[in-house]
Order: structure tokens, then sequence, then C-alpha cells
């Protein structure tokens, strides 16, 4: 359906909004409808809008905007949740108040203040990633640095993003979005982190695969850089529970270089940051036994 205002109802609307939080509670309890998904379709949504009504109600992963049309696919789970929480305090160890996780203060107009949870990464589509960072005092952006303001913003994108997936998006959807959305050409992301875990009906059969990219040179692009593999270097799905607890072998290295490009890294910050299997898989342990 085309975006035009004047045949198609408008979430500035109060009596829209209303609806559209008790659609928002429904989905979040999986009991979302068929109607709501209809009337979802008649609502036209500007990218400011989609990023103002998704920050009022804290919205982040299995949110997109596309079309102009808001979207609820995959509702976060406490898996996402405690990844969430895992990849910040990873981040935060390695780095400290030299970067910034990235969060909600839409109202305030300002250069440092960020409303990214939404990303527009093009007019009428947008994605909520789970984690989103940018180093402190990052520049303007500009033709000569390759950085890029957000639609309709003074603030930029962020230089490093986290994207989990557990029940609707496969490995395929999770790479693809990364691919035509995270390295959209509009958009600056530098760097781009994904895990997928698979869920079993046996007992403790789940699975992930988790790996990370940058852009590719061409300025658009997925480029795969470490992905998960097993012991002949074959990408693969590892175990999220092992036979008596043992220990995952593997990590995968992310560049501080890469993630502060084209500020300097921070004064004795680790040349990488380093994911090790095992941290990634007792977290999803957490989460599976929050579900």
């Amino acid at each position: 359906m085309p975006f035009d205002l004047n045949e198609v109802k408008s979430i500035l609307d109060p009596n829209v909004q209303k609806e559209f939080a008790q659609i928002v509670e429904r989905w979040q309890n999986h009991a979302i409808t068929e109607e709501d998904s209809k009337y979802l379709d008649r609502i036209a949504v500007t990218d400011d809008d989609y990023v103002l009504i998704t920050d009022a109600l804290g919205l982040r992963h299995g949110v997109e905007l596309m079309n102009h049309r808001i979207r609820l696919i995959e509702c976060p789970t406490a898996v996402h949740e405690v990844m969430a929480r895992e990849i910040d305090t990873q981040v935060g160890h390695a780095y400290g108040r030299q970067i910034i996780q990235m969060g909600s203060t839409s109202k305030i107009l300002h250069y440092l203040c960020f409303n990214a949870i939404a990303l527009i990464y093009e007019t009428g589509h947008g994605k909520q990633p789970d984690c989103s960072y940018i180093p402190r005092n990052w520049p303007v952006p500009s033709c000569h640095n390759r950085l890029k303001f957000r639609p309709n913003s003074t603030s930029p994108y962020p230089t490093f993003v986290f994207e989990c997936a557990v029940t609707n998006e496969n490995l395929d959807r999770l790479l693809d979005d990364a691919e035509t959305k995270h390295f959209h050409g509009n958009t600056s992301i530098r760097v781009w982190l994904g895990l997928k875990v698979h869920l079993s009906k046996v007992q403790h059969g789940e699975t992930f695969w988790i790996g990370w990219g940058r852009r590719r040179s061409i300025g658009y692009g997925l480029k795969l850089e470490e992905q998960s593999e097993d012991e002949d270097g074959v990408a693969t799905f590892l175990p999220v529970y092992t036979s008596d607890n043992v220990r995952l072998l593997g990590q995968v290295t992310i560049p501080t270089q890469l993630i502060f490009q084209p500020v300097p890294c921070p004064p004795n910050a680790p040349a990488n940051l380093v994911l090790s299997f095992e941290d990634v898989r007792l977290a999803i342990i957490d989460g599976l036994e929050l579900l």
C-alpha cells in the first residue's frame, strides 16, 4: 500500500496511538490477531514519527518500519534481553566510558543525544537493533570521514550494532538484514555482530551461530569476517548445552580500530573486542532458563 496521509490513518492521532499501544501489548503477550495486523496496514508512519512512537513505548527488537508501515515481527525473549546485557557488559569492560551505549533521548535535540533505538536506513524503512554503540567525541559527519547523519536528524549512525535472532528469523534472514539494512548505502554503520539461537523440541538440543562483519569496500553490503566454525573450519551451529558442561573453545575477534575509526583508539584499550563462544553459550543458557 503506498504512503499517503490523506488516505490512511496517522500514528499522530491520539486514538491511533492508544490502539497501537494495545496492539503492542497483545504482541508482547503473543496474542496479536489478524485484525491487529490489518489495522497496522492502515496506519501511515513517517520516519520521525516511527522513531518517536517506538521510543515512547521502548520498542527494540523485532519491530520494523517497512514502506511506512510498522511491522511487529519477532517479540523479544529473555534470550534477547540477557544477550543484550552480555554484549553491553563486554563492550563496557573493553572500552569503559570511551564508548556510548546508544539509548533513548529523543525529546532532546542535541548533537550528542541519540534516539538510535530506531535506525532509519531508507525513507519509510527502519530497523531496531538489540544494541548499538558509538565512540565518545565522535566527529561531525562529512564526506571526508564518510560518516552520515541519520535522516532528519543532527545525530549520526552508530558505529557498531548487535542483532540477535531467536524465534522467527533464520540465519539467512539475519545475514540478509545485515547486508541490506544495517550496511545499506545510506548508513555509516561499520561493524555488525550477529547471533542466531536455534531452539529445539528436543531437551537441551538448542544450538547457536555467531559471527561478525564489516561494511564492504564498495560502501554497502556485508563482508562477513568471522563466524562459529567446526574443527574443519566450516561454518556451523554450536551446542548450547555440552556434555559434562565442557567449555566451548573459540571466539570472535573484532578489531578495536575498526569500531573507533575515524577517531583514534582509546589509550589502554585492548587491540580487539574478544567474545568467547563459552561466554556466549553461558549467557544463552541464562536466557533460556528465564523463558
